[in-house]
């Protein structure tokens, strides 16, 4: 009946699980042994109407300062298509700090279920210098004391600045680019795109995980702020790492920059940024002695975050012993108690379910959430006892056949868990191949549409699998590279690739179909009818003779239908005025157009017509010269025109008739510093006017060394036209517009290069500086439209008139 103090709360999320259940009880009872203050709450999400009685019940019997509260599930899915359950975390804590009274100023630590308090957490648990340790870049953070609005303190963890790289999004994963995203939900302005917020900088304040501690008056925003970026960071981190990265950019949209210290918790026995320095000062005689949880005098993390798999060194292997801890190792039914069962103690422990399973993944280098991500995704992996020898057989397989990477491995079977199964008990899928039984039979030169009569294990058929793309081409190491990329390929049925393969080598395509599957493995899985309708599609009906090259730049046409294929077409013939001879040849030099709905075409081409103000002429001419714009955000090239017209560009639209690419241009990384270089050197719009084409020359590799070789030389650039300068060779450059040694000119800008990666404007006209607002990539960015080619050592000399200076003196 002691009063609770409501200053200090304690938080953790779960789902409803049983297993999520004893490590709940884990978190309230170490807490009690430690004499932690003020209550702890559990923030249960997604449970059933028996799932909450039955934890009520399990509440009853604990302190009231021990709470429940019931979070609806979440609806965020991740990029396979399930539920993300790591989404829970922001999501019920959003709803637990809307549904509770805490009062403003209270402090609230979030900490996960796995949590075993060490020491109490209490707002005097930083006092002192002597009470907390920081390491590494963590010593850089200003510690706040007291905490206040606008501050965190939270636990170092290794997950680095990554929502800040510049690096393009992989496995299908989008871009970071927070810069666009904030663009695009119109708050450029964010906090989170400081400009001293590179990739490096961010680690310094955003490297962290749970513990966090926050006053209640910041963590409504935060947890606010932090659910509606779900969505977008599952886009960005297919793994469970989302949820941290979504906590950080929420942290940093609202100005927070958080203390990083090491010493809250201690988990990974490898790892530094933890609290080990304090366990290894522990004298070993009380390593076990359950009084140091008391004893103020010896300095202890305040938690341990049990995710890891503990092992003794000092003994032999797990298999062979007991000495190791994991945390899926212990029972789901622990805390189960029925009248008359034996004692445990007495007895044998009770075997968990799939206990031995996951015991052999994870002697075979698999992290405990792999085995739990696997579990969860094909259950019947753990439904039968011989499925453990099977398991077994098929890891060793896969290690011996295409020597994986121990991370390799683990994605390969997170994906893909049915490949622990034997074929016979694994699912299958019927797929519409549109083949009769003799082509599935052509390359093996026997039925081969279902598995084999002598086999019917797993490693036979990766084995026929790896055969299958040998025979068309496939090195072993790319097979390896497949497999790594898209797992799905060892699921495959034999029947089906065989069918894919026989109809896409009677096409008699230049390059190999081994080459197509290499860097499009999934066009295995195509359903033959489907692949022959598209291909009668493109080559009747759109007019392709380049089959071959629409097919390996934009695989995807063969999975479309016949609406599809020819929408993008008939719109292009319909409101840009393409003639239809010349279809084809727009859908050849730009095959990615069947990835554009007619809406964003029609958007496109509006933007041109009615706002760009282009001659309906013009339109055509452009579709056919640079097709690839029409992949181009209208809000990209919106940018653009406002630029042009900012720099006083009157007339926009025969500018961008003039040099059509300028409209996939980058405003602030690539237009702006070019004006700008020129601007520096008393040149104006009306040069650009007169050269639109300067705009397409990379600035360090053409313009800057070029312009900085002529202020070496003491000529002023404004006795030169624009198109003299940039259009020949550097060779020409050298010696026909200033009559200088051409090796001369190569030492120079070797030289140059190396001294500056890039060139600052300067100059008097300040306003075309560069903003800092960076605008979002194209649609299409790795085959965005072209500059004309960099004039560089290749380029004939262009003829007209010419001012040339006079040759300088030796």
């Amino acid at each position: 009946d002691e009063a609770i103090d409501e200053s200090y709360h304690v938080v953790f999320s779960t789902g409803c699980s049983e297993f999520q259940d004893w490590q709940s009880i884990g978190v309230f009872s170490s807490a009690d042994a430690v004499g932690q203050r003020g209550p702890i709450t559990r923030i249960a999400s997604g449970c059933t109407p028996k799932q909450e009685e039955s934890i009520r019940h399990a509440m009853s019997h604990l302190p009231k300062r021990c709470r429940v509260f019931f979070a609806p599930d979440t609806d965020v899915k991740d990029h396979a298509g399930r539920y993300y359950k790591y989404a829970n975390k922001p999501l019920g804590m959003m709803h637990w700090l809307r549904e509770t009274k805490i009062p403003k100023d209270a402090t609230i630590a979030l900490i996960d279920p796995d949590f075993y308090f060490l020491r109490p957490l209490w707002h005097d648990s930083f006092d002192g210098a002597e009470r907390y340790f920081a390491s590494g870049t963590a010593k850089k953070t200003p510690f706040p004391t007291p905490l206040a609005r606008g501050t965190m303190i939270a636990q170092r963890y290794g997950i680095g600045g990554k929502p800040w790289t510049r690096a393009k999004g992989r496995n299908g994963q989008k871009d970071w680019d927070l810069r666009g995203y904030f663009a695009s939900v119109g708050r450029p302005d964010s906090p989170a795109n400081a400009l001293d917020l590179t990739e490096n900088a961010a680690g310094t304040f955003y490297s962290i995980g749970a513990p966090y501690m926050a006053l209640a008056a910041d963590w409504l925003p935060i947890a606010t702020n932090w659910t509606g970026l779900m969505p977008m960071a599952v886009e960005r981190n297919f793994g469970n790492l989302a949820e941290m990265y979504a906590m950080v950019i929420a942290v940093a949209d609202l100005g927070i920059r958080p203390a990083m210290i090491d010493s809250l918790m201690v988990s990974n026995v490898g790892a530094g940024g933890e609290g080990w320095p304090w366990v290894d000062k522990i004298d070993p005689a009380r390593a076990c002695d359950p009084d140091l949880l008391g004893d103020a005098s010896v300095p202890l993390p305040t938690f341990l975050h049990y995710c890891q798999r503990y092992e003794h060194t000092a003994k032999p292997p797990y298999d062979e012993s007991a000495w190791i801890f994991s945390k899926y190792q212990v029972p789901d039914a622990i805390l189960q108690c029925p009248a008359g069962e034996e004692n445990l103690e007495d007895g044998a422990p009770p075997r968990k379910k799939a206990g031995r399973l996951r015991m052999r993944l994870d002697d075979a280098g698999f992290l405990p959430p792999d085995v739990v991500e696997m579990v969860e995704r094909c259950p019947s992996i753990t439904s039968e006892p011989q499925d453990i020898a099977v398991a077994t057989q098929t890891v060793e397989f896969m290690n011996s056949t295409f020597a994986l990477r121990k991370c390799d491995l683990r994605k390969v079977f997170r994906e893909q868990p049915t490949l622990l199964l034997s074929n016979a008990a694994r699912p299958t899928g019927i797929y519409d191949t549109g083949a009769c039984p003799a082509i599935l039979a052509s390359t093996a030169g026997r039925p081969a549409a279902g598995p084999r009569k002598d086999k019917n294990d797993t490693a036979t058929s990766i084995y026929d699998t790896v055969y299958l793309l040998s025979t068309v081409g496939v090195r072993p190491k790319h097979i390896k590279e497949m497999v790594v990329r898209w797992p799905q390929l060892l699921t495959l049925p034999i029947g089906q690739m065989l069918a894919v393969t026989d109809f896409l080598t009677s096409l008699d395509f230049e390059g190999s179909v081994g080459s197509l599957y290499r860097q499009h493995p999934w066009v295995l899985a195509a359903p033959v009818g489907t692949v022959r309708e598209a291909v009668g599609v493109l080559v009747e009906e759109v007019g392709v003779r380049k089959l071959e090259s629409v097919t390996r730049s934009y695989p995807r046409a063969l999975l479309a239908s016949r609406a599809e294929l020819l929408a993008p077409v008939e719109m292009l013939k319909r409101r840009a005025g393409v003639a239809p001879g010349d279809a084809a040849g727009l859908v050849e030099a730009f095959p990615l157009v069947f990835g554009l709905s007619a809406g964003q075409i029609e958007r496109v081409l509006d933007f041109w017509t009615n706002d760009l103000g282009l001659r309906d002429e013009d339109v055509p001419k452009i579709c056919r010269a640079f097709p690839s714009l029409l992949g181009v955000e209208v809000e990209r090239q919106a940018n653009v025109r406002a630029f042009l017209r900012e720099i006083g560009v009157n007339n926009v639209a025969r500018f961008a008739t003039r040099l059509p690419p300028v409209l996939a241009y980058d405003v602030d990384a690539d237009l702006r510093p070019k004006m700008a270089h020129l601007a520096a050197r008393a040149l104006s719009v009306y040069d650009v006017v007169r050269f639109p084409a300067y705009f397409s020359y990379p600035l360090e590799g053409v313009i800057a060394p070029r312009t900085a070789f002529l202020e070496e030389l003491g000529l002023p650039l404004t006795r030169f036209e624009l198109k003299t300068l940039f259009t020949p060779s550097d060779e020409q450059f050298a010696e026909r517009v200033l009559r200088v040694d051409a090796a001369e000119y190569a030492s120079f800008k070797k030289a140059f290069a190396s001294e500056s990666s890039a060139l600052n404007p300067r100059g008097p006209l300040r306003k075309f500086a560069p903003r800092g607002k960076k605008s979002g990539g194209g649609a299409f960015p790795s085959i965005s439209p072209g500059a004309p080619p960099a004039s560089d050592g290749d380029g004939p000399p262009k003829k007209g008139r010419r001012r040339r200076g006079p040759r300088p003196a030796a």
